[in-house]
């Protein structure tokens, strides 16, 4: 670079090589140190984003129930841990996800089960039947419980299997 009086000064602003692989070597040991120490959270993190599943299925049924004036229904494969939203007498499916592999779903109250495919209903009028989905995997459990009139939704989790009532 040159100054106003024609002298020439140098330029620095970037990184030397040298410096740069320092940098990426730290990097390197740092990822190596905190990688196993993540690894008990992941399946935690797995059953939350299941839960979160379950619940989005839901409030897409809420949705497809209050736009289309008619009934609608969450279904639950409980052996394929596959959850999906269905328009009652159609054959219209929504919104079909898989649960992460080793999440487990039973059901409590308020859902008719058959044949291990278990249906919630969905009304126009945005009210739904009242019921709980459990998930279970190695990190412990979530409930989702979801109240017929509010819609509200309770979610709660903890270690272990999930409590029965």
């Amino acid at each position: 670079m040159v100054d106003r009086n024609g002298a020439a000064r140098a330029v620095s602003g970037g990184m030397t090589l040298l410096e740069l692989m320092v940098a990426l070597v730290i990097l390197a040991l740092t990822v190596a140190v905190a990688a196993p120490a993540l690894e008990g959270i992941s399946p935690r993190w797995r059953l939350r984003g299941a839960a979160h599943q379950v619940e989005n299925a839901v409030r897409l049924a809420q949705n497809a129930a209050a736009t289309g004036a008619r009934g609608v229904q969450v279904m639950y494969d409980v052996p394929e841990g596959v959850v999906w939203v269905r328009s009652a007498g159609a054959a219209t499916e929504l919104g079909r996800r898989k649960l992460p592999e080793g999440a487990r779903v039973r059901f409590r109250t308020g859902v008719e089960t058959s044949q291990e495919v278990a249906a919630a209903g969905v009304f126009a009028d945005g009210t739904l039947d009242a019921h709980e989905v459990a998930l279970e995997n190695s990190a412990g459990y979530a409930l989702i419980s979801f109240d017929r009139l509010t819609g509200v939704v309770d979610f709660r989790e903890g270690s272990g299997h999930a409590p029965r009532e």
